[in-house]
């Protein structure tokens, strides 16, 4: 479902608090989008959970702990 309608789109964020970002890069790629679209997410006051798909060797991102698939995550995720 697309959602396109203002009030929509508003509802939805407003019902958001935890998001997953599956591919999130880490800070030595800040210039990449992968990186800096979830760090302005995490500016604007959400919870965001590191799921990177590469970096193996990086245990934190954005000062979050990374989780190595969305299903590991614990609790529930929003977005």
């Amino acid at each position: 479902m697309i959602i396109d309608a203002y009030d929509d789109i508003t509802a939805l964020l407003d019902a958001t608090r935890r998001v997953a970002v599956l591919g999130i890069k880490t800070e030595a790629q800040a210039s990449q989008p992968a990186f800096y679209v979830p760090a302005y997410v995490a500016e604007a006051g959400f919870e965001v959970i590191p799921v990177p798909v590469y970096y193996p060797e990086v245990t934190h991102i954005l000062g979050r702990p990374v989780y190595r698939r969305v299903q590991d995550v614990p609790g529930p995720v929003d977005m």
